[in-house]
């Protein structure tokens, strides 16, 4: 039986483990267990709202859905209106069972628990940058306080606030991404006339297996891709492990010693990508699914990953496509802009090995000022004929002259 690319389903699965309810849960008391397990619930389906993103890739994929929900939560608070009513859409897709504020609250309380406990499960930071010329405005500042978002004026067009991001950024992700902006990006970003606002937010997990495995079991092994056959290191244990099975595929659940924990789906058989992902709904839609404790021979390849993902198209699926072209009233800043989304970028590093697994996500969004159209009709002159000019410094002519004809 050949294997199916695991790295593929096995990558999503730690963009995910954030969301799982049991490792929340055992982070929770019996009072808020219920209320984080709804955040939990809509973190999901946010998730799978982003599925098109991969489900016909035949290539290795990993994201973070939970680092990309963070930056939009950043934005939210500064929309008004139908765009703040379409953004809680995609954020709280159960938008009917709780008001806004409380659910922010509820989000806040959230990332407090996971990242702050005395065993965080993840470590998350956003920032949101606009533009030094500005203010922000009162409201708005307020409204971000408690979502684990800090506000910076900053100089756009200065490549020295771009350096010290990337240190910031080293320095969160334990040096996993580093650096974020390369000489090109800051080229193309201090360029930009029409930014307006950037936010990031940086997301960082490090988890110890609760059952590590033997580096001398390690061995040299064949996997057998879709594309071609490969060696890689697999490693192995035997061990009871949280397992679940069907007639189509095996499904195993690793544990952290952080409470958060990693699930293997793996097809009994080849099956095309999007089969694949209907096999990974199937694990973690199902509230009703029995692990069992099983004892298990597992054998896991150790590998690392790093990816780019351009995310600015996930916008329609999420049902915010009109964001690409406008958001409407803002209260960002004091003076108001007609703004929108114009890229949104997600860098991804990851590392499991036998000691556990390291992995750290920064979503990148910028915001830029649209451009004012001249409602006028432009004057039309065609340079076809006799002419005179000049070169000319502060009015003074350095040269000047006539053109009667000319020719190729």
């Amino acid at each position: 039986m050949k294997l199916l690319k695991l790295v593929t389903t096995c990558c999503f699965m730690l963009s995910s483990l954030f969301l799982m309810s049991s490792p929340v849960i055992g982070m929770t008391n019996d009072d808020n267990q219920h209320e984080f397990h709804f955040v939990i619930n809509q973190l999901q389906e946010f998730s799978e709202n982003l599925r098109p993103l991969v489900l016909e890739k035949e290539e290795n994929v990993i994201y973070s859905p939970l680092s990309y929900y963070l930056a939009l939560l950043s934005l939210e608070p500064g929309l008004t209106n139908e765009q703040q009513e379409l953004m809680m859409d995609a954020l709280m897709p159960d938008s009917d069972k709780i008001d806004r504020e409380e659910y922010l609250d509820l989000v806040a309380s959230f990332l407090t628990k996971a990242t702050e406990d005395e065993t965080p499960t993840f470590l998350t930071k956003s920032y949101l940058l606009g533009n030094q010329n500005k203010k922000w405005h009162a409201e708005f500042e307020s409204a971000v306080k408690n979502l684990a978002t800090f506000l910076k004026l900053v100089d756009f067009t200065d490549p020295a606030t771009y350096e010290a991001l990337n240190k910031d950024i080293a320095q969160f992700t334990n040096d996993l991404i580093n650096p974020y902006f390369t000489e090109d990006r800051i080229e193309e970003l201090i360029n930009n006339e029409a930014l307006y606002l950037m936010i990031l937010n940086m997301l960082y997990f490090k988890g110890k297996w609760t059952n590590t495995f033997e580096e001398t079991l390690t061995e040299e092994a064949p996997f057998y891709g879709r594309a071609e056959e490969s060696t890689v290191d697999l490693m192995s244990q035997t061990n009871y492990f949280d397992y679940y099975e069907t007639d189509d595929y095996q499904a195993v659940r690793l544990n952290y010693t952080n409470d958060a924990n990693f699930i293997v789906v793996l097809p009994k058989e080849a099956v095309a990508s999007d089969i694949m992902w209907e096999f990974y709904d199937d694990v973690n839609d199902n509230d009703d699914i029995e692990w069992e404790s099983k004892r298990i021979k597992l054998s896991l390849p150790k590998w690392e990953e790093s990816a780019s993902l351009e995310l600015t198209e996930s916008l329609q699926y999420l049902g915010l496509d009109s964001f690409a072209k406008d958001l409407g009233d803002t209260t960002y800043f004091t003076t108001e802009a007609e703004v929108f989304i114009s890229q949104i970028l997600q860098r991804v590093e990851f590392k499991l090995d036998e000691n556990g697994t390291e992995a750290a996500a920064v979503t990148e969004l910028i915001m830029e000022t649209k451009a004012i159209m001249d409602e006028h009709e432009p004057i039309e002159m065609i340079v076809n004929r006799p002419f005179v000019y000049n070169i000319s410094l502060d009015g003074l002519p350095l040269f000047e002259g006539s053109v009667q004809n000319l020719s190729k």
